[in-house]
Formats: C-alpha cells, sequence, structure tokens
C-alpha cells in the first residue's frame, strides 16, 4: 500500500512539471487532478474538455520539458442542462502515467 509522503512527493513532483511546461488548448480546462492509479506508482491525470478534438484527448509527458511520451486518455462526454438555458456538454479525459518512482519529475 502506499503511504501518504509516498502520494504526496509524486503529485508535487507532477505539479511543477506542470506548471513549468506550459501550453495547452483553448478547448481545454485549466483544471488537471492527481489521483493514484490501481497499481504503485501509477498516476492518473485527469482533465476536462468542451470539445471532442482527438487533440483534447490526448496526453503528452516526458521526463523533460519535450515531452516525448503521448497517450490516448479514456474520454466520457457528460451532458449538464441544470440552470442553464441549453444543455451543456464536456468531456472528462482520464490518462495514466505508469510506474513512477519517489522523486521522478515528470512534465505534462
Amino acid at each position: 500500500m502506499w503511504s501518504s509522503p509516498y502520494i504526496m512527493m509524486i503529485c508535487a513532483s507532477l505539479l511543477c512539471a506542470c506548471a513549468q511546461a506550459g501550453g495547452s488548448t483553448s478547448s481545454v480546462s485549466p483544471g488537471i487532478h492527481l489521483s493514484i492509479g490501481h497499481n504503485a506508482g501509477d498516476i492518473v491525470v485527469s482533465w476536462s474538455s468542451s470539445g471532442t478534438s482527438e487533440a483534447d484527448n490526448i496526453l503528452h509527458y516526458g521526463l523533460n520539458k519535450s515531452l516525448d511520451v503521448s497517450v490516448v486518455a479514456n474520454a466520457t462526454t457528460l451532458t449538464n442542462s441544470e440552470g442553464a438555458s441549453s444543455p451543456r456538454t464536456i468531456v472528462v479525459h482520464h490518462a495514466l502515467i505508469p510506474s513512477m518512482k519517489i522523486g521522478t519529475t515528470v512534465f505534462y
């Protein structure tokens, strides 16, 4: 089982790398969420977008700013009509960064 310091160290490295890498598409939400995956060291990156383009569904990551690894995310389309004059559709994406080690900085 993972200990809290282990999770916090990996997440802190990922958050720092994300802020440094920069760049996004206009339809992607600035809200990125990290969670632990099924296996030790796995990190799930989640985000939402308003579009359904292929570019919105790809996570680019790497051990440096070149972001040399690309992963296709699982995507779920949700429609919400509460409090809106017309329904709003968003796509929620989840992509896996596997087998991270303590202290590894990953850019995405």
